[in-house]
């Protein structure tokens, strides 16, 4: 156990002696995921565990691939997974970048699967250039998008779809701007 430590110690160690910084995020209660189903996904304990606002899932990419490798947790009923981010550039010090992905949005946003409920939830478009995707990581532009993307979703799903009036913490399931029936949040 000392050695396996000392190694690991090394690593990081030797990361930010190079010029770099290390951000790693973790998964407190990972489990594996033997395979995918159009629902959601199946893991190794037989429980499936579904993807909110998902009515169906495509063909899985590689995207949900690497991000369901090192295991994947419900957190508040959301499937999470991690994805390493590639910061391309040279002069970014970060070296090693670990960030937990909800797994449901990452699937809407790259349009590998159906969303439910009347919104639209557009997968936005793919930025030309570098790949999204390669050995190092998700490119660090598409992953910035992704987030930009995500709170706009957040924002869309807490307002009234007639008026666009403020939801939050309404519970009569009526706008009080305009007075017409609002649905549940899902």
């Amino acid at each position: 156990m000392i050695h396996f430590t000392f190694k690991i110690g090394f690593l990081f160690q030797f990361l930010v002696l190079v010029g770099g910084c290390v951000h790693i995020e973790w998964l407190r209660h990972p489990q594996r995921v033997e395979r995918y189903t159009q629902s959601g996904l199946l893991l190794n304990d037989g429980v499936e565990l579904r993807l909110p606002g998902v009515a169906e899932l495509t063909e899985p990419t590689p995207f949900l691939d690497v991000a369901t490798a090192r295991g994947v947790e419900s957190d508040q009923g959301r499937p999470i997974g991690l994805m390493r981010i590639w910061h391309w550039c040279g002069n970014d010090p970060m070296r090693y970048h670990l960030e937990r992905v909800d797994l449901a949005n990452l699937v809407l946003f790259l349009g590998e699967g159906r969303p439910t409920g009347s919104r639209t939830t557009r997968p936005r478009p793919r930025p030309r250039g570098l790949p999204l995707l390669n050995k190092w990581g998700w490119n660090i532009s598409h992953y910035k998008s992704f987030l930009r993307w995500e709170e706009q979703q957040e924002i869309q799903r807490s307002t009234c779809i007639h008026c666009g009036h403020n939801l939050t913490a309404n519970v009569s399931g009526r706008c009080p701007e305009c007075g017409k029936e609002t649905k549940p949040k899902e």
